[in-house]
């Protein structure tokens, strides 16, 4: 459908645990607020440089992750709404980093395109993170379907849920940065 992926990779940060590739997803990753993630940096870059080598639609660049991805894309799109036009985060997390004490003032400023998807099963990230999330949108005033779609999906694990892609996309596609003129 005419549109270009970026993977990318996260460095390789010793945070004292076993875990050592890994997105500045926790609040006590870095010393900076949100804003200042030096992997949103990093998306920043890496969207500039796309940019410079393709006709890019700005309207419509989302960001999507699975797990700390689907944490890492819920901090982006909200800390960079003029970057990002929605989002996509698989079995994201809000939580066990404090992001939701500030998803409740974002989600009042901005709302970029929301396609969230957990498996209810869930047995590394509780689908109550997706569920906490879709609470606070709610209580941000957001439309159901118009302004966000959750499909959370029985007997699913901690997975990307490929079936999907194309429900995201289409629903992404249709919902461009109204932020950005065209």
């Amino acid at each position: 459908e005419d549109f270009i992926v970026v993977y990318g990779h996260p460095q390789w940060r010793d945070f004292g645990s076993r875990d050592v590739f890994s997105w500045y997803a926790y609040n006590q990753a870095h010393t900076g607020g949100w804003e200042e993630n030096p992997d949103i940096e990093y998306m920043e870059t890496i969207l500039g440089e796309v940019a410079d080598l393709y006709n890019i639609d700005m309207r419509r660049v989302f960001v999507s992750g699975h797990s700390r991805g689907g944490a890492l894309a819920i901090i982006a799109a909200f800390e960079r709404p003029d970057l990002f036009a929605g989002l996509c985060p698989q079995a994201g997390f809000i939580r066990p980093n404090e992001y939701d004490g500030e998803l409740q003032v974002l989600a009042l400023e901005t709302k970029p395109a929301l396609y969230l998807v957990h498996g209810e099963d869930d047995p590394d990230v509780s689908v109550r993170e997706s569920d906490t999330f879709s609470d606070i949108l709610i209580g941000a005033g957001w439309s159901y379907n118009d302004d966000w779609y959750y499909q959370k999906i029985p007997n699913a694990t901690h997975e990307w849920q490929s079936q999907y892609n194309q429900f995201m996309w289409d629903y992404l596609f249709d919902r461009p940065n109204p932020l950005i003129q065209p």
